[in-house]
C-alpha cells in the first residue's frame, strides 16, 4: 500500500523551519525570517556497526548560549574507562518514546517546513568549539546517536536453562541503559519468543551491543540504534507501515532531480526536506524509468536556512534484500 507525501498541499516549500535543541537551548529558523541561521548534516543508515551522527553550525549566538553549549560538552568516554570530568548534564530522563542517553547533553533537529516538520536527529552532544568565518561566528556541533549504548554497555550474564531470545534481548538492552524502542511490537516480540530456547542456558559475556546484533541474526532479525533506542527488523524488510511515495509522474511529489540504480540494485534518490521519511521505511518509487518498493538503507538530511540545500539524499534496496 502507498500513501501519498505528507507534505500538506498548503505548504510553502519557501518557509524553511529548523529547530535545534541542546539541553535547555532552543535556537530556531522560522520560514526564513524569525531566528537565527542553522546549518545540519545528519546522516542515519541500517548498519549497526556505523552510528548516526549530526554535524551542526549556529551562528552568531549571543557569548551566554555559545559558552552554555561549550561547557556542556563532553568527551565519550573511552571504553572501560571513565570521564575525567561529568557533562553539565549527566542524565536525562526517558521522553515519551523511552529514550535514556546518559553519556551528556541531549541534541535534537526538528526540520522541514513551517506547518509540517519532523524529529530527523536526536542523540547527544560529543564536543563544541566556535570560530570566526568573515563576520560571522560559528558555532559549530559534533553529536552521536546512543554512543554508550553502543561503545560503552557490558554484560555478563548467566541464563539459565530454557531463556528465550526475547529474555536475553531484554537483559542486553536493560544493559545498554536505553529505552526498548520497538522490542515489544507484536511481530518483533514473537519473532524473539518463537525462536529456539537455549536449553541449556547461556553465559554471555562482553559489549552488549554486539551480543544484541548477533542475537537478532540468528532470530532472522537485524537491529541498529535509532534515536538512542533499538529499531528491530525483519531481516531485508521495511519497518511496518504504508509505503511514502516519491514520483514525478504525473506530478511530483518532492523528488529533486532524477534518481539512479547501481549495478548491485542500489537505489539513490533526493528529495526536498520531505518530513516522514525514515530510514528503514519504505517507500514507493514511480518515476519514468524506475517503478516499485524500496526500503530505505541509508539517508543523509543537509539543511541550511540561509543557503540553498534543504533536502534528503537517500539510498534503497528493494524488499527482501540485505542491508
Amino acid at each position: 500500500m502507498t500513501q501519498p507525501s505528507s507534505l500538506p498541499t498548503s505548504v510553502s516549500l519557501f518557509n524553511r523551519s529548523c529547530t535545534v535543541q541542546i539541553g535547555p537551548v532552543s535556537v530556531s529558523n522560522i520560514g526564513q525570517q524569525a531566528g537565527l541561521d542553522v546549518w545540519f548534516n545528519v546522516r542515519k543508515s541500517l548498519k549497526p556497526k556505523t552510528p548516526n551522527t549530526a554535524d551542526i553550525r549556529l551562528y552568531n549566538l549571543s557569548d551566554s548560549t555559545r559558552k552554555a553549549i561549550e561547557q556542556a560538552a563532553q568527551p565519550l568516554p573511552p571504553p572501560g574507562g571513565s570521564a575525567t570530568s561529568k557533562p553539565v548534564s549527566t542524565v536525562v530522563a526517558p521522553d515519551k518514546s523511552g529514550i535514556l542517553d546518559n553519556t551528556g547533553t541531549p541534541v535534537t533537529i526538528t526540520a522541514g517546513y513551517v506547518g509540517a516538520t519532523a524529529l530527523i536527529f536526536q542523540g547527544a552532544l560529543r564536543s563544541a568549539q566556535t570560530v570566526t568565518d568573515g563576520p560571522d561566528t560559528v558555532t559549530e556541533l559534533s553529536t552521536g546517536d546512543g554512543d554508550s549504548s553502543a561503545i560503552l554497555a557490558r554484560t555478563s550474564y548467566n541464563f539459565g536453562a530454557g531463556a528465550t531470545a526475547y529474555s536475553v534481548a531484554k537483559q542486553l538492552i536493560s544493559d545498554m541503559k536505553c529505552g526498548a524502542g520497538n522490542t515489544d511490537s507484536s511481530q518483533i516480540k514473537t519473532s524473539l519468543q518463537s525462536a529456539p530456547p537455549y536449553t541449556a542456558g547461556v553465559v554471555l559475556k562482553g559489549s552488549s551491543f554486539e551480543i544484541l546484533c548477533e542475537l537478532a541474526t540468528s532470530c532472522g532479525l537485524e537491529v541498529v540504534l535509532h534515536n538512542g533506542v533499538p529499531l528491530w527488523l525483519v531481516a531485508g524488510q521495511p519497518t511496518p507501515g504504508n509505503a511514502y511515495l516519491l514520483q514525478t509522474v504525473p506530478q511530483n511529489t518532492g523528488v529533486i532531480g532524477s534518481p539512479s540504480v547501481d549495478t548491485k540494485g542500489v537505489l539513490s534518490i533526493e528529495t526536498l526536506m520531505l518530513p516522514g521519511i525514515v530510514v528503514g521505511g519504505p517507500i514507493q518509487v514511480e518515476t519514468q524509468y524506475i517503478k516499485g518498493l524500496y526500503r530505505v538503507c541509508s539517508a543523509e538530511w543537509t539543511g541550511a536556512t540561509s543557503g540553498n540545500d534543504f533536502k534528503i539524499s537517500l539510498e534503497a534496496k528493494r524488499y527482501g534484500l540485505a542491508p
